[in-house]
């Protein structure tokens, strides 16, 4: 097998031109397309290479009625315990304040003021919604 590196992107050419997307376009994905992507991402790298992860990949009818179910599960205030926290508790700085700003930013860039709390649980809702993205999709593993 050859590998024609000349077309591949560095990895720093990757990270300087990652973005964070919060606002799709309904345009389905074609099948044939979402399943190169994902039989791609699933060569990522794992502890000793068992990729032990299984996905849930949701489109159409499945996808609307996830995004119903949990929407309405986030707006009545219901959370998950997780398994596993996303942040170290407490928090120490300078992430905490980091952290901090960048929600203020984007708050203030959505033109959701801090008092407005509703506005905010209503926009924390997206994220139960996928962002409307076009397909969903769960990453699970066993503990």
């Amino acid at each position: 097998m050859s590998l024609d590196i000349s077309a591949t992107p560095s990895v720093s050419k990757a990270l300087e031109t990652r973005i964070t997307v919060r606002d799709f376009l309904d345009t389905p994905v074609p099948s044939d397309v979402l399943s190169e992507i994902l039989t791609k991402a699933l060569r990522s790298p794992s502890g000793g290479n068992l990729q032990p992860w299984k996905l849930h990949v949701m489109t159409g009818e499945t996808l609307a009625e996830f995004k119903k179910r949990a929407a309405a599960r986030t707006l009545a205030g219901k959370v998950e315990e997780p398994t596993y926290r996303a942040y170290p508790s407490p928090l120490w700085e300078p992430q905490r304040s980091w952290r901090y700003k960048l929600g203020e930013d984007m708050y203030a860039l959505l033109d959701i003021p801090r008092e407005n709390k509703l506005g905010r649980l209503v926009w924390l809702a997206q994220n139960a919604k996928f962002f409307e993205a076009p397909v969903g999709i769960i990453i699970t593993g066993h503990k």
